[in-house]
């Protein structure tokens, strides 16, 4: 079995979720991502 969107295939070690592989479903999700918001956070935890 392959992934929906990219079609790579089904191996061990790399997570499926709904026949969609993880680093498909992350580059979906970056868009959601406040990118300002999570940087103010990285830096108040390195401070």
């Amino acid at each position: 079995m392959k992934c929906k969107l990219c079609g790579f295939p089904r191996v061990e070690g790399i997570k499926f979720v709904n026949d969609v592989c993880v680093a498909c479903l992350n580059f979906v999700r970056r868009k959601e991502i406040n990118w300002e918001a999570r940087e103010k956070e990285l830096k108040d935890i390195l401070d």
